[in-house]
């Protein structure tokens, strides 16, 4: 085997584990029925990393689906069960929540990934952006 033909190798197999991470991840999302599942999904993980939380009403959230508090500090926390990966938008909620809620951290939670410009906005501004498997980062 060539040095090429063992990094085409690699590659497929790299694609593969990414397409099976994928489906995975896609299962796990249909355990939570609603977006409001996965919010208190969400709630019920933090609260087995010892933090206090609230979900807050579907409505007038003000762009915060779980308030969390541990140890004095108030973190805001936007859920996504989406598909696709997430974009700027929910990035852009949680910093206009900020001016309703007087909060440390700012989080943003999915079952997916991020698109690379959510990211960016979320590393100029300081929030928190995890997979629903990063929960213990918070």
């Amino acid at each position: 085997m060539t040095l090429n033909q063992f990094i085409r190798a690699v590659k497929r197999m790299y694609r593969a584990y990414n397409k099976m991470q994928h489906q995975w991840r896609v299962m796990q999302t249909e355990k939570h029925e609603t977006g409001e599942d996965f919010e208190h999904w969400v709630a019920a993980q933090l609260r087995k990393h010892g933090w206090a939380t609230k979900v807050t009403p579907a409505r007038g959230d003000n762009g915060i689906d779980v308030i969390a508090k541990k140890n004095g500090r108030v973190a805001g926390i936007q859920c996504k069960r989406y598909t696709a990966k997430v974009g700027n938008k929910p990035v852009q909620e949680i910093l206009a929540a900020q001016a309703f809620h007087e909060l440390d951290i700012l989080a943003v939670v999915t079952t997916v990934g991020y698109t690379p410009s959510a990211r960016e906005l979320a590393s100029r501004t300081g929030v928190m952006l995890l997979l629903d498997t990063q929960l213990s980062r918070l």
